[in-house]
């Protein structure tokens, strides 16, 4: 069961824990998928928290505020603004993080991610989903109902390399491929069977070996 909190995860992203605690989240996140599943969620939410940052920064300063602040517009009495002093002021609301703002923002950019579903993403691809550049064909990611094995790696005919998956759950067994596309993952569910299913015997077109999957997983 996962015990590490959301904001610590964040502070683990930020580099704001102790050593002790340090070492703690990543025994956690060695021990629960789920874990490492919200870690790479809330990694992702800090890139695109920070990327849509990038245009304000960059953007020119209106002329009206840069003359204000460099002081060559003129001074105007009714122009006066009384400042209440810290005392006065209401209780300043608390500031989300970046990584929390954006997470929500990041789970519904994975429903958009895995083409051809309408359910929510299944914490297996989640979970798995750091895996499809590092490991062979056989790794499984188990959760506390569920298992997902990488079964093949292949290439279509337009050059896109695609990894096919088995997710097992004591009710069914689903097919999924992920297929990386312009350099993003997409996902596509495919059959869906009551039961336990073992990966078919019948090899989709394109098939890699276990050598050319491995030098290709080296060279991501």
């Amino acid at each position: 069961m996962k015990s590490i909190s959301e904001e610590t995860l964040s502070a683990y992203i930020d580099g704001e824990l102790s050593a002790n605690e340090h070492l703690a989240v990543e025994k956690a996140l060695v021990d629960s998928p789920e874990l490492r599943a919200e870690l790479y969620a809330l990694k992702s939410a800090d890139e695109i928290a920070r990327a849509a940052f990038i245009p304000v920064d960059e953007a020119p300063m209106p002329a009206g505020l840069e003359a204000l602040i460099s002081g060559e517009s003129a001074e105007r009495a009714d122009n006066v603004v009384r400042l209440t002093t810290r005392s006065q002021q209401q209780p300043r609301p608390k500031v989300m993080r970046p990584a929390a703002i954006a997470a929500s923002v990041v789970l519904c950019a994975v429903l958009v991610w895995q083409t051809g579903l309408e359910s929510p993403a299944h914490p297996a691809q989640l979970a798995v989903a750091p895996a499809l550049t590092t490991e062979q064909s056989g790794y499984v990611e188990h959760g506390n109902d569920w298992r997902m094995e990488i079964v093949a790696t292949r290439e279509t005919t337009n050059g896109d390399i695609c990894r096919d998956l088995m997710l097992h759950t004591p009710e069914r067994s689903t097919g999924y491929s992920a297929c990386l596309h312009s350099g993003e993952w997409q996902w596509q569910q495919h059959q869906s069977t009551p039961g336990y299913v073992t990966a078919s015997a019948d090899k989709p077109v394109g098939v890699m070996t276990a050598a050319e999957e491995k030098d290709w997983l080296e060279r991501q």
